[in-house]
């Protein structure tokens, strides 16, 4: 009745389609614990070393590329270094070092 009123027509048998809905949902769950990092431990090998430009002062320098699927937890490599990952290239330079904490992110800590 209501929308006979407001649109000057109804549809009785007509079927409802919903184009926007907007939710808001409050309530206690546990607190989520992130996965640690399961990759191997050990000494990282680098996979190839590539020629890299530093910076101006050092310009090109010969520079490890590490995968980044052979690195661990608890590991730190000092710079200059690459760690390639399937969709990004990470730079470290000369003088900088890379921690990584046990969730895999890596800790950059620039000279």
């Amino acid at each position: 009745e209501q929308h006979q009123r407001m649109y000057g027509h109804i549809q009785p048998d007509g079927e409802l389609e919903i184009t926007a809905l907007h939710v808001i949902g409050r309530g206690l769950i546990p607190r989520i614990q992130p996965a640690r990092d399961a990759r191997p431990s050990g000494n990282p090998t680098p996979v190839e070393t590539r020629s890299a430009f530093a910076d101006q002062a050092s310009g090109t320098l010969a520079t490890p590329v590490y995968a980044a699927d052979s690195l661990a937890a608890g590991m730190t490599l000092d710079g200059p270094l690459l760690i390639e990952e399937a969709t990004t290239t990470i730079y470290a330079g000369p003088g900088d070092r890379v921690e990584i904490d046990p969730f895999g992110n890596y800790l950059i800590r620039m000279a």
